[in-house]
């Protein structure tokens, strides 16, 4: 298999599983209003991946074509 292949396929997969994660923090941020809120950690979280997923899918986009 070509090494190109290989690395497309990698960031395929890398990709889809980031946004199953994204869809998963996503529904367990609104799934609801807690009122005992435990604090900004959810937050700050759900910020960073979303961040982490844009550029990662911006640099991807770069280097495949």
């Amino acid at each position: 298999m070509r090494k190109s292949g290989i690395l497309e396929i990698t960031a395929e997969l890398f990709v889809l599983i980031f946004t199953i994660f994204l869809v998963y923090f996503a529904i367990n941020k609104f799934s609801g209003i807690r009122k005992n809120y435990k604090g900004c950690y959810e937050n700050i979280w759900f910020f960073l991946l979303t961040l982490m997923y844009t550029s990662y899918g911006d640099s991807v986009s770069e280097f495949l074509a």
